[in-house]
């Protein structure tokens, strides 16, 4: 029932499914950013202050430590109290994301009796299996539309979430690291 992009739903050598947004999207491409390679230490978080937004593009290829997890937190407001990270662990083979504090509002989360849930955070993380191979680096395409979030990671996995942000600075981009640094080579952005 969310109204997300299309998919372009192929099968590689090997006969896996790969799920890729349609090259077409490129075309609605404006306001490119870009940041060339840096580290994101162990515990640290950058912020993104050139990439802003609640209608953008982010693509990303980053060299993970092994078993380590890295993150970014998108629509996220300058004193970070609210946010959604997307993290993938290494460890875990997991990419996930975290709306924990994606709204600030009360009425956002609202389980259905229907559910029996042993906490918010029960259903406030979605989680899909992701395995990066030995040596293969991630490479994200993070789609924000106002109220949607759209991953997709290394042509194998694909998650969406709706998002309710409260507070109109909610538009802040920043990335993080636990566990051992992560080398990012290149991120993008567009609106």
């Amino acid at each position: 029932g969310v109204l997300t992009m299309p998919r372009v739903l192929t099968l590689d050598s090997k006969g896996q499914l790969l799920i890729n947004p349609p090259d077409e999207i490129e075309s609605l491409r404006q306001n490119p950013r870009h940041r060339k390679s840096f580290a994101v230490t162990v515990e640290q978080e950058i912020e993104a202050d050139d990439i802003k937004g609640d209608c953008i593009e982010l693509a990303l290829e980053a060299e993970i430590s092994n078993g380590g997890v890295f993150g970014l937190k998108v629509r996220m407001t300058p004193d970070g109290e609210e946010h959604t990270a997307i993290i993938v662990d290494s460890s875990a083979h997991t990419l996930s994301i975290d709306t924990t504090q994606s709204s600030l509002s009360p009425d956002v989360y609202q389980p259905s009796p229907l559910f029996r849930v042993k906490s918010r955070e029960d259903v406030r993380v979605q989680t899909a299996p992701f395995t990066l191979e030995s040596g293969e680096r991630l490479r994200l395409r993070v789609f924000i539309d106002r109220s949607i979030l759209e991953v997709f990671a290394n042509g194998r996995q694909c998650v969406t979430q709706r998002i309710y942000p409260t507070r109109p600075d909610s538009l802040g981009v920043a990335l993080f690291s636990r566990g051992g640094m992560t080398e990012v080579l290149s991120l993008n952005a567009w609106d």
